[in-house]
């Protein structure tokens, strides 16, 4: 099943978009929830997070490629992307109760920061629980209705996730001190922040 592959890599990359575009987005006031750490420690423990994530969606993508390739039907298809999406609906849950217990970077706005970066993570994890009920709803009669359907469902969701990201990267304030502690960090420069 062709299909497969390409839903894989366009789920993949339409995950980290939101990612990627809120690592130096920041909020200018507010408040946020637990202990105030140092913006080298936060954003050393944010990359910590958002890498074991982006390894997680990329070892969940890898399997799905050859999980596809060996589906005998559209069903077996649906039940490989249930299993596919409950798999990033689980991983972005850990990231973003991870982000919750790291606290709130010790920089002017620093509670709004991290409740933008959280509330990010939440929408993405709304977009995939969409997606979830989604994919139980596609055809599992016809091979080539199962094909469009879920490569439709793969353009949504990229859309969706895109528009998250976007939202983020259009954000008015930032904070000087975090942006350089992403900028510095190894872990952030690893995978791209």
């Amino acid at each position: 099943m062709v299909i497969g592959s390409r839903w894989a890599r366009r789920l993949a990359v339409a995950a980290v978009i939101p990612v990627v575009l809120a690592s130096c987005g920041g909020g200018g006031g507010g408040g946020g929830g637990g202990p105030a750490i140092s913006a080298e420690a936060y954003a050393a423990g944010f990359c910590g997070l958002l890498g074991d994530w982006l390894g997680s969606i990329q070892d969940r993508s890898s399997g799905l490629s050859g999980s596809f390739t060996a589906a005998a039907s559209p069903a077996d298809g649906q039940e490989i992307l249930g299993t596919y999406v409950d798999g990033l609906i689980a991983d972005t849950e850990e990231l973003i109760t991870g982000t919750e217990e790291l606290g709130v970077p010790d920089v002017d706005g620093g509670g709004t920061i991290a409740e933008t970066l959280i509330a990010a993570f939440e929408d993405a994890k709304a977009v995939l629980e969409d997606a979830r009920a989604e994919v139980d709803g596609l055809p599992t009669d016809d091979p080539a209705a199962f094909a469009e359907a879920s490569g439709a469902l793969g353009v949504s969701i990229e859309a969706s996730l895109g528009a998250i990201g976007a939202s983020l990267s259009l954000s008015d304030v930032s904070s000087p001190e975090l942006d350089a502690a992403f900028a510095e960090d190894p872990a952030c420069t690893g995978i791209g922040v």
